[in-house]
């Protein structure tokens, strides 16, 4: 398991943006533990969302 902070970090690396909202330029969610108001707009908005294990499988795969 990884922090916030370190999957922004990967994510950054391999070229992505890490945003602090859901907007329509949101390409995915990753959604933790305990996700919030994010998940529901995420959701609402037809957002993709994937769980951590998918996440890391993503990773894998680059």
């Amino acid at each position: 398991r990884m922090t916030r902070g370190e999957a922004k970090a990967i994510i950054e690396r391999e070229g992505g943006k890490v945003g602090s909202a859901v907007t329509r330029g949101t390409d995915f969610l990753v959604a933790g533990n305990a996700p919030g108001s994010k998940l529901m707009r995420a959701r609402e908005m037809g957002i993709r969302i994937i769980g951590e294990a998918e996440f890391y499988q993503m990773l894998d795969g680059r």
